[in-house]
């Protein structure tokens, strides 16, 4: 058995796999997105842990004894770097100043943000 936590912009899945790759169960808690000025997209580190213990919190519920079979644990996020504060994510624009400077860096380059913006 093995346990898939992917932490994303709107929330935190937890999904139970078995050795064959069959989904056993999945199960999602929300998280918050703070938007305290105009292109500010922010969330709090903290909100991630609790989402992701509610999450498998929930899967461990319902399903006790794959929880407890787990032989490995698999993490995807959007992170962008270690936070210690509120954390800028996706739909920030506080750092156009830095991206173009990174663009002025590396000449005869599409620009960083139209890359950003197609992944």
């Amino acid at each position: 058995m093995y346990l898939g936590i992917d932490l994303g912009t709107s929330g935190v899945k937890a999904t139970l796999i078995a050795a064959d790759q069959r989904v056993v169960a999945s199960t999602q808690a929300p998280l918050q997105v703070s938007r305290p000025a105009p292109g500010w997209s922010e969330q709090q580190p903290s909100d991630w842990i609790e989402a992701t213990e509610a999450a498998v919190a929930a899967l461990g519920a319902r399903h006790p004894a794959a929880l407890a079979a787990v032989r490995g644990i698999g993490l995807a996020g959007q992170m962008h770097g270690a936070p210690v504060s509120r954390l800028g994510g996706v739909g920030e624009t506080r750092r156009g100043g830095e991206v173009r400077r990174v663009d002025q860096l590396v000449p005869g380059q599409r620009p960083l943000q139209q890359v950003v913006h197609e992944l």
